[in-house]
C-alpha cells in the first residue's frame, strides 16, 4: 500500500470535526502567520474604503494626491471602481463590508480583517459535512467533502483575502443545506 493511501485512509477515519479544527488552523496560520497583508485589486479597495470609514467616518475616497493632483487626473482607479457623485469619489463596492469590519481593524490592526473570513470558512466547513451527512453518513465521506472544498476548489483562497466572497457563501450553502434537509426529511 502507498503512503499516500495509508495517509488518505487515516483521514478518512478522523471525527470530521477534528478535521475541520486542523483545516481552520492551518488557514489561521496561512492568514495570520504572514508578516505583511498584501492589499491589491479589489481587497485594495475594500481595505481602502474600511480606513476611510474607520479615520473619516464616512465613505468618500481619501485621495493621497489631491495636494499635488488636484482635477484627480493621475487617480489610479476610474470606472467601475470609483465613482464621482458631488464632486467627491466613492469607491464602488456595497458599504456593508467596510461597516462590520472598521471595528475589528480598529481592534486588531489589519489581522482582524480576516476574522469574518476565517469565521465564514470553518462554518462553511461544517455546514458541508452536514450536506455530506444527509446524503453519506460516514466519516470518510464527510472528509472526502471537506478535504475537496478546503483543497480541491478556488472559492476558499479568498478566505486569505480581504474579501466578502467567503462570507457570502456560507449563506448560500447553508440554505442549500436546509432546503436538503427539508427534502430528504
Amino acid at each position: 500500500m502507498s503512503i499516500l493511501n495509508q495517509y488518505f485512509r487515516r483521514i478518512a477515519h478522523l471525527p470530521p470535526a477534528l478535521l475541520i479544527v486542523l483545516i481552520g488552523l492551518l488557514y489561521a496560520f496561512l492568514i495570520f502567520g504572514r508578516s505583511e497583508k498584501p492589499f491589491y485589486s479589489d481587497p485594495g479597495l475594500m481595505y481602502l474604503q474600511t480606513v476611510d470609514v474607520l479615520q473619516r467616518g464616512d465613505f468618500v475616497f481619501d485621495y493621497q494626491g489631491r495636494d499635488i493632483d488636484p482635477e484627480y487626473r493621475l487617480l489610479p482607479f476610474r470606472r467601475p471602481f470609483l465613482e464621482k457623485v458631488n464632486n467627491e469619489y466613492y469607491i464602488d463596492f456595497p458599504p456593508y463590508w467596510p461597516l462590520i469590519n472598521a471595528p475589528l481593524l480598529w481592534l486588531m490592526d489589519t489581522a482582524g480583517l480576516f476574522i469574518w473570513n476565517l469565521t465564514a470558512f470553518v462554518l462553511t466547513l461544517i455546514v458541508i459535512a452536514g450536506i455530506t451527512r444527509i446524503f453519506l453518513n460516514t466519516n470518510a465521506a464527510m472528509n472526502l467533502a471537506i478535504l475537496l472544498y478546503s483543497f480541491g476548489c478556488a472559492a476558499p483562497l479568498y478566505t486569505l483575502y480581504f474579501h466578502e466572497y467567503t462570507v457570502a457563501l456560507l449563506p448560500a450553502t447553508l440554505s442549500f443545506y436546509l432546503i436538503l434537509r427539508y427534502v430528504h426529511s
